[in-house]
């Protein structure tokens, strides 16, 4: 291949951007009815311009733009082979116990204070750095493999030399590539569709479930201009289109553009992300489709999304480090004192110690300062090394346990718990917020008709997991039905009342207009398909058609499959759909076919959608609409809603067995009571009208509508202006009761995690009515709350919304409390009301009471377009003010930064520890913000998983996951570390009380094999152990009693005052062993290395005793290492002691064979441990904490 061939080709010459058309006028041959907005004014100045490859080539002394060298490979690891050292070595040395074995390590090639040997006291600190990099490359080469295989990937790109398309890896993809994409391949970039194999409708159907985890299936379509006739094979060397698209952002919804057809007339054709093709998402139900390349590798809005895997430090490692600072300090003042000391001894005896600092030449205070030097070699223990090692092997064994625990296993999935970061395990028993995505994380993302009323009349369905052959529901695809089993099949039995009414009157009803709208007012598209075809499709449905053929619905979201199965229940069978007819079968086999004269989609201002149509072989011609009760309740003809339909009867209350209505009750108002008890069960619920609109104003109307959307400014608004005028005068027919089907046990999870004092935000790219409906069926929202709903369109009605509802949260305690003085808006002592105005996070208060003096609680709902206000500088705050001071927060239509913008909004500004959790490619930035994250490994999309911390399959693992293995992570290394700081502070100190006596020369009584071999050794497997398999309660405990959960959560068992009264239990045991054997041996001749052996032994007894005290679960593991431990103690000195060689030849087996050794040894640790065995006995006697009370109760249980 020649080097040109593969260069796509960009407008690169000096005035491109003279050529681009400041505004731009449209005809009928090039009307822009699909455009989005217009540019940002930074696309407006300098779009980017894509054309081709085969269109031109760059000359040999042009320069290609930048973003022609951007390449479509990824990389998503934190370091490469050039910057792992440097890199690696930064992120161990944020350790300050690090930095200062480091400093020790440089102390001992000192030559006047190598206390030790240098080589030897190198070792330590590089087995620490080495363990912790040979686990960060682990974990990173995992994403290095993943990269790899999606790099490797290969897909079909058109080559103009050749004629041929060509096999290429998806790395060598570069921007203006025509690319060939097969049913359910995946796109390698983002692409423009510039053909489709459906050339009846022009579309193919994409699954975003790689970015948001939603598994129904999404229509694209190619531009209008761009669409060939059904005969006309699609060639890429005659597609010479320029395409003017803006740069590249992170905006999944957002695309906006235009095309330059290249013909004479110089016809241009409006983009939108209708038409652009997402790298990730599948191609699916579509043979093959055709695409330019816009944006590739890390342009890509799906890469834009993911801002790389952050390095994350659990709260308890950075806490680590604060008390690592404090035991260097208390280092400094024992060295200090030492150095003190020695100045004064050795100033009233006229010798210096030269023995250990050569050279008799030095002054008395230099003696001091070389002193301090060594004795900070001697004492270093005190500093704990080996526990950033231990910490690290607890860690990736209590990540085994959690991938083994048999709890998290999903037969549905078939996959387990995966945990992919091994140093956040104890974070998660500290969580206070939990940020949660809606679509595939709380819900199933499915759909099932649970309810209706059509004239006032209420009629209750149930689902029907096992239709009848000669029922005329189909039945899911092939390949759901294997994943989600049959349980899941959406289906729905008929009422059989309305059944009846519709079975003895049918044409002319408002029930047969009422089955219309749910059957045609959507863009769910039919088609036949043979048997091996109809198993490819995915998210659709099958019916029975031709004993060979099966029929596939292609629905763009669920509810809308929901609508038109449950129209299909009784008989109105949505047949076939092209763009401009519709056919539907009714019950009585006749085929009705309507041309399609407008589709008025969703948007979130109107909250409605429309479709208008003709009945052929008719001149009606009919509006259909549906949306949400306050969209259509404004749109009445009249107060009552009612219409051509007021003289048709309702149901008696005889026949209405479920919601009688009343003899006065007008239509409108009895809906609305159906559409408030529909609410109440957490049921998404539409409405549904219609009117027969005169053909003049139709005419007229589409006249105007037309110049709308052929508008080059404010095109959306106008659009939308003109739809609302078409949509009135309507006629209510009835409404719909939805359930978003939640996955098992969802509202159990939040409410166990509500009572374990854990937050639960939802932050959804869903649209608001959808959200909250949601929040109702979980439990997240109920009906005694208050909902707070901030919808501004504007800075300044964001601003006015907060500060109302702030001053009147304010006035209801300042009234509840009894206060007399009524603030004002702008009293500047209201701080928490404004918190912008106060500095830092100190000035932040949080409420600490979610109620009113009411009782109330509140919920807040915001949607994404006052999100984007809510998030600046000047009112962050006051949101989170208000947002603090509610149980429940729904953040709808949010995008994926702005999700992550809240989860960094509430962890830092709170200095809480976040979790989020979330299924798709736009939670990833959530998860990734948050302390701790959380992929849902489901049927679909692997994309979060990849990001997260955690992987789980189903979210009520979330229940177990923090209640019981967070509470039992963070409590077994919370105490290991105090049990570390201990045991080293304890040998420390009786080293340290040896120096009163030696003159503070530095010499110490411990052979330095023991010094050594302490805590690598002796004391080193035991709290490891303890650490890993330690339960301090039962499963079933921390389960049944969630509020259990607040001992780890506030720090109960790590903190300032635990690290305090370990470090004073240190030093009077270590005053208790040392000066128990000095009395002892006071006045004998008991030589220093005996004296010391019997200090040795006596400590690492006491250190292995007091473990056995704090040790709740006792295994046969347990038992092995403890004693074992003290076995090998023994072991290891007798065998180095009877070595010829060595200085304490013999002292060991000496030193055991006496009385004295014993008796000192057992008193000893007698009388250091009392106290502790005292006072754990009378604290847990008289003022037991949770924990205590649990445990004695769930012994007595098992008694």
């Amino acid at each position: 291949m020649k080097p040109d061939e593969r260069t796509p080709v960009v407008s690169v010459a000096a005035g491109t951007e003279e050529r681009v058309k400041p505004e731009i006028t449209y005809g009928s041959t090039n009307r822009m009815a699909e455009s989005s907005s217009t540019f940002s004014s930074e696309s407006k100045t300098h779009p980017r311009l894509v054309e081709a490859r085969h269109l031109r080539n760059i000359d040999a002394g042009e320069l290609a733009p930048s973003y022609l060298r951007y390449s479509n490979s990824i990389r998503t690891t934190k370091y490469t082979i050039l910057t792992f050292l440097p890199k690696n070595l930064f992120e161990q040395f944020h350790r300050v116990a690090n930095i200062y074995f480091l400093a020790i390590i440089i102390l001992n090639w000192v030559p006047q204070l190598n206390a030790l040997q240098p080589e030897l006291a190198l070792l330590p600190l590089l087995f620490v750095l080495s363990v912790t990099a040979v686990k960060d490359i682990y974990e990173d080469y995992r994403r290095y493999v993943n990269d790899k295989e999606v790099n490797l990937r290969t897909c079909s790109v058109f080559n103009s030399h050749s004629k041929k398309y060509e096999e290429i890896k998806w790395q060598d993809v570069q921007v203006g590539d025509l690319v060939e994409v097969s049913g359910d391949c995946i796109f390698p970039a983002d692409l423009l569709l510039v053909d489709s194999s459906d050339r009846v409708t022009n579309l193919c159907y994409v699954e975003t479930a790689n970015l948001d985890g939603e598994t129904n299936l999404k229509q694209r379509s190619v531009p209008k201009g761009l669409v060939l006739a059904e005969d006309v094979a699609f060639d890429p060397c005659s597609f010479k289109a320029k395409v003017y698209c803006e740069s590249p952002h992170h905006q999944i919804y957002k695309f906006n553009g235009y095309a330059e057809l290249g013909d004479e007339a110089h016809t241009s054709v409006p983009l939108s992300k209708d038409n652009l093709l997402l790298r990730g998402c599948v191609l699916r139900n579509t043979r093959r489709a055709m695409g330019m390349v816009i944006y590739t590798g890390h342009e890509t809005k799906a890469l834009l999304n993911n801002s790389g895997p952050p390095s994350k430090r659990s709260k308890l490692e950075r806490s680590i480090n604060q008390e690592v600072l404090l035991l260097i300090l208390l280092l400094a003042v024992f060295c200090s004192i030492g150095a003190i000391g020695n100045r004064i001894w050795t100033g009233g005896r006229d010798y210096r110690n030269t023995l250990y600092l050569p050279g008799s030449d030095l002054s008395i205070d230099r003696d001091a300062f070389f002193i301090f030097l060594v004795l900070v070699i001697a004492l270093q223990i005190l500093v704990p090394i080996s526990l950033y090692v231990s910490v690290e092997i607890v860690k990736f064994w209590q990540g085994i346990f959690l991938n083994w625990d048999r709890h998290f296993y999903s037969p549905r999935t078939n996959k387990r718990l995966l945990c992919r970061a091994l140093n956040l395990n104890e974070d998660l028993g500290q969580i206070q917020y939990i940020f949660s995505d809606k679509t595939g994380t709380l819900t199933e993302n499915e759909m099932i008709y649970r309810r209706c009323n059509i004239n006032g009349n209420e009629y209750p369905h149930s689902p029907d997991v096992s239709p009848s052959r000669s029922s005329p529901m189909p039945m899911l695809s092939v390949k759901a039905r294997r994943e989600l089993g049959p349980a899941s099949e959406p289906c729905v039995l008929a009422d059989f009342k309305l059944a009846r009414k519709m079975e003895t009157d049918l044409y002319g009803t408002i029930e047969e207009e009422f089955m219309l709208v749910m059957a045609i007012c959507n863009t769910v598209v039919t088609s036949q398909r043979g048997d091996s075809a109809a198993k490819l499709s995915n998210g659709g449905a099958e019916s029975d058609g031709k004993a060979s053929e099966k029929m596939v619905y292609e629905a763009e979201s669920p509810d809308e499959l929901a609508l038109v199965l449950a129209a299909q229940a009784y008989g109105f069978v949505l047949q076939g759909r092209t763009i401009k007819t519709v056919t539907v079968k009714y019950p009585n086999g006749e085929l009705v076919t309507f041309d399609v004269l407008n589709v008025l989609q969703f948007d979130a201002t109107r909250k409605r959608m429309s479709v208008i149509v003709r009945r052929q072989g008719t001149e009606d011609i009919l509006l259909l609409t549906k949306g949400a009760d306050s969209a259509i309740y404004s749109c009445f003809a009249n107060a009552s809603g009612v219409g051509r339909f007021a003289s048709q009867s309702r149901l008696s209350p005889e026949d209405n067995l479920c919601s009688s209505p009343q003899a006065s009750e007008s239509r409108g108002d009895a809906t609305q009571r159906h559409l408030d008890m529909y609410a109440r069960q957490g049921l998404r619920t539409l409405c549904m009208a219609s009117r027969i609109i005169p053909e003049d104003e139709y005419y007229a109307w589409l006249q105007e509508h037309e110049l709308a959307e052929c508008a080059a400014t404010e095109r959306e608004k106008l659009v939308s202006l003109s739809v609302c005028r078409i949509e009135q005068k309507l006629e209510l027919l009835g409404s719909t009761g939805i359930e978003d089907r939640l996955q098992d046990n969802v509202a159990e999870t939040i409410a166990g995690l509500r009572a374990a004092g854990i937050n639960v935000w939802v932050l959804t790219g869903d649209k608001q009515e959808t959200a909250v409906n949601v929040a109702y069926s979980c439990q997240l929202i109920d009906e005694d709350m208050e909902v707070i709903i901030l919808n501004g369109s504007s800075m300044s009605q964001c601003e006015e919304q907060l500060v109302a509802r702030l001053t009147e949260l304010h006035l209801q305690r300042v009234h509840h409390s009894g206060a007399e003085r009524k603030p004002s808006v702008f009293d500047p002592a209201l701080q928490f009301v404004f918190p912008k105005h106060s500095l830092g996070k100190q000035a932040f208060k949080v409420p600490s009471s979610f109620e009113l003096s009411s009782g109330r609680q509140r919920a807040l709902v915001v949607n994404g377009a006052t999100l984007q206000f809510l998030l600046r500088d000047s009112l962050k705050l006051d949101f989170l003010q208000l947002a603090a001071q509610c149980r429940s927060v729904i953040c709808c239509r949010s995008t994926p930064l702005q999700k992550a913008a809240v989860v960094g909004l509430v962890r830092d500004t709170l200095d809480v520890m976040s979790l989020a959790i979330g299924d798709g490619a736009n939670d990833v930035s959530m998860i990734q913000m948050a302390n701790t994250g959380i992929g849902i490994s489901g049927l679909e999309g692997q994309q979060a998983v990849m990001a997260s911390d955690f992987a789980l399959s189903r979210f009520y693992f979330l229940h177990r996951l923090l209640l019981v293995h967070g509470h039992w992570c963070y409590d077994r290394i919370a105490r290991m570390i105090l049990y570390f700081y201990y045991k080293n502070a304890l040998f420390v100190l009786i080293v340290f009380w040896f120096q009163i006596f030696n003159g503070w020369s530095g010499s110490v009584a411990i052979e330095d094999v023991y010094l050594l071999l302490y805590n690598l050794i002796f004391t080193s497997v035991p709290p490891v152990i303890t650490a890993i398999v330690d339960q301090n309660l039962p499963e079933n405990v921390l389960m049944s009693m969630p509020q259990l959960y607040a001992n780890s959560q506030q720090d109960k068992v790590y903190n300032r005052r635990s690290f305090f009264i370990t470090m004073g239990d240190a030093v009077w045991q270590s005053l208790a062993l040392y000066f128990t054997s000095h009395l002892a041996y006071y006045d004998s001749n008991v030589g220093i290395l005996e004296f010391g052996t019997t200090q040795n032994t006596a400590c690492i007894l006491t250190v292995s005793l007091h473990l056995f005290i704090e040790t709740q679960y006792w295994t046969w593991i347990h038992h092995l290492t403890l004693w074992g431990s003290l076995v090998v103690y023994l072991a290891v000195g007798l065998v180095y002691n009877i070595i010829p060689t060595v200085e304490p030849y013999f002292v060991m087996e000496h030193t055991i064979s006496t009385v004295e050794f014993w008796a000192v040894t057992f008193l000893s640790t007698f009388i250091a441990l009392l106290p502790r065995l005292v006072i754990k006995s009378v604290w847990n006697s008289f003022r037991p904490d949770p924990v205590q009370i649990a445990r004695m109760g769930s012994r007595e249980a098992k008694a």
